[in-house]
């Protein structure tokens, strides 16, 4: 009989391999392997650079460990959680142990032996269904927190019931004067366990450190490769000067453009499109409040070619490739760690085998939607002459003065509104 098992479980995990080819996991990234020896009796913590594999990651040691469990996956996010169930469900197919449900219910309910049931939903769905059924966990659970510190940093009194109810769920001593984050301590006595994932998770460490959590696993990776150049400018007053900077080739192109907010990235493009197009200078605007984002897997793939500059916001930029970046700018607050890892899959899909690959049905040709009308002047002077302004001798005294101390400094490091600052003083 355990003979007999032991080649039933070999054959399930052949399948599992077989789901995994058709799915073009070649190459996998560095967090695969350390997660399949986590122990998911413990939370874990998972920070790595977008388009590592997280999630594939948090998946791993389920679809590998055939035991009664359930796997509850949580994001905000209805088109991700649609593309997470059909992850699942391909990578799960013929595989009679693990099956996707849409029914909590299961929870409380003991589950068959060596069956591993994955729900995938919204943490809104499941705060409705805690509020309307009163039940308590009898299985083993675990839940998959996507993007974990900017759900609940965006969503605090939404997780705050959420994590509330759950405790309440366990069956435990509950204390109405507690407060939710308090006694999450005691959620992870025997039958629920978190895996929060993201790639800013050490960047939003107070979040996690509210919540009081029982101690668990860190996974740590960082960018694989960090081959760009960076740049932060601390204010979008200095359009022009940043435009002569490109044209001089001070930012090399390839390059990515993180503006603070939406009106900020308006403000530029108001002025974009006053300039018209070259053949050797492309403008793209990433924007999903213009174009929604759509995508066949969990992040949407876009390769940039030589001599693009993309334009867009830290939030937009959330699970982009940059294969070939060469250079990136953050305008606004974004922190230097935060552009690291918004840049972590530069490199992706070269020799070196960084990432995984995942078919053409990942490239979107809709996606960075181009900005009609674009052309770089041959010099700054035709375009102060078509586009006056107030201060035109100040900009291009700014301008100048950059390229020239460019020439004599090697730190990359200094912002422009420091060093237009000092100029002035």
């Amino acid at each position: 009989m355990k003979q007999q098992l032991q080649q039933y479980e070999c054959k399930q995990l052949e399948q599992l391999i077989k789901n995994c080819e058709q799915l073009n996991f070649t190459n996998l990234f560095q967090i695969q392997q350390l997660t399949l020896s986590l122990n998911t009796d413990q939370n874990v913590f998972v920070q790595a650079p977008c388009g590592s594999g997280k999630t594939f990651a948090a998946l791993l040691p389920f679809l590998l460990k055939q035991e009664p469990q359930i796997v509850i996956y949580l994001c905000t996010s209805l088109n991700l959680c649609k593309q997470v169930s059909s992850l699942i469900e391909q990578l799960t197919a013929g595989i009679p142990f693990f099956q996707q449900h849409s029914d909590f219910r299961l929870i409380q309910k003991p589950v068959p032996t060596n069956k591993s049931h994955f729900i995938v939903a919204t943490p809104h769905q499941l705060q409705l269904f805690l509020k309307q059924n009163l039940i308590y966990i009898q299985t083993k659970t675990t839940l998959i927190i996507d993007e974990a510190d900017h759900q609940i940093q965006n969503n605090q009194v939404l997780f705050n019931d959420l994590f509330m109810n759950l405790v309440q769920r366990q069956n435990l001593n509950f204390n109405l004067n507690n407060s939710a984050y308090s006694i999450l301590q005691s959620v992870n006595a025997q039958k629920l366990n978190y895996f929060f994932m993201s790639a800013t998770l050490r960047a939003r460490e107070s979040i996690f450190n509210n919540l009081n959590l029982m101690p668990g696993q860190l996974v740590q990776i960082d960018s694989m490769k960090q081959n760009y150049k960076s740049m932060l400018i601390h204010t979008h007053e200095y359009f022009k000067a940043f435009y002569m900077m490109v044209k001089m080739q001070t930012i090399q192109l390839p390059a990515v453009v993180f503006f603070e907010d939406y009106q900020m990235l308006s403000n530029i493009c108001l002025d974009l499109l006053k300039i018209q197009q070259e053949e050797t200078f492309t403008i793209n605007v990433l924007m999903d409040k213009w174009n929604p984002m759509q995508s066949g897997f969990l992040n949407v793939n876009q390769e940039i070619a030589d001599g693009q500059l993309v334009l867009t916001t830290d939030e937009s930029a959330r699970g982009l490739d940059y294969p070939i970046l060469k250079s990136a700018v953050s305008i606004g607050k974004t922190s230097e760690e935060i552009l690291q890892h918004r840049l972590g899959r530069a490199g992706r899909g070269d020799n070196e085998g960084f990432g995984f690959v995942l078919g053409q049905e990942r490239k979107l040709a809709n996606v960075l939607s181009q900005i009609g009308g674009i052309q770089i002047f041959q010099n700054f002077d035709q375009f102060l002459t078509e586009n006056p302004c107030e201060n035109q001798n100040e900009t291009e005294a700014h301008v100048a003065r950059y390229i020239e101390w460019k020439k004599t400094v090697k730190e990359e490091e200094t912002g422009l509104y420091e060093l237009i600052q000092g100029a002035n003083q």
